[in-house]
């Protein structure tokens, strides 16, 4: 049972684990803006990285195959 408020809590530094651990919410709250910054690479109607790339390469015909 500790082990799991360990989990949940979080651990503070100790001889052998000099930084910590964190606990389960600011582990989930890591996950959470990895995530977000994943939605940038998807298309979302103008705003995303990937609509800005997408008009630049279309601007600079860059989307285009070159003629040989």
């Amino acid at each position: 049972m500790s082990r799991l408020v360990d989990d949940l809590l979080g651990e503070p530094p100790r001889p052998g684990l000099p930084k910590g651990r964190p606990g389960l919410m600011t582990r989930v709250g890591r996950i959470e803006g990895r995530l977000d910054a994943l939605e940038e690479l998807r298309p979302n109607g103008g705003s995303s990285i990937k609509d800005q790339v997408g008009r630049i390469a279309q601007a600079t015909g860059a989307d285009k195959p070159e003629m040989r």
